[in-house]
């Protein structure tokens, strides 16, 4: 049993290693020799999906709209977890008191909470236009 070194694992892998015993310690006993390390590899798979999303801190008596009520999210996740990702394992918020204080003629989506199966994610557009109505 040698050390154990692993690069571009492809599959799942048990293996068995020995403990090294530090040198020159005398108060500690080791009763285990060997241990077992396993990895269990995942395949991951892109999704997309059309997320509906809310525009918070608009001032009272002002009304915003926007021609788009959803953003397209591209995700990545696991292929085991594939199927439990849908519209509700994200919320996305656009901060209109953010975009008035930045003179900004547009909003920013951005994403608040995700599922933390979703390993990363992309959202399109990153601007949204918008019209304020009294």
């Amino acid at each position: 049993m040698n050390q154990l070194f692993l690069k571009t694992v492809k599959a799942d892998f048990v293996r068995k290693v020995a403990v090294k015993v530090p040198e020159g310690v005398k108060n500690l006993k080791f009763n285990i020799k060997e241990v077992t390390i396993s990895g269990k590899i995942e395949k991951f798979t892109e999704g997309i999906l059309n997320v509906p999303f809310k525009i918070i801190n608009v001032p009272a008596g002002i009304t915003i709209n926007t021609l788009n009520k959803k953003v397209q999210v591209t995700y990545i996740v696991g292929l085991s977890s594939f199927n439990k990702i849908d519209e509700n394992s994200f919320q996305i918020e656009c901060d209109y008191a953010m975009s008035a204080l930045n003179r900004l003629g547009y909003l920013i989506p951005k994403v608040v909470r995700k599922a933390s199966e979703i390993k990363s994610y992309k959202l399109i557009p990153n601007e949204i236009d918008f019209l304020i109505q009294n």
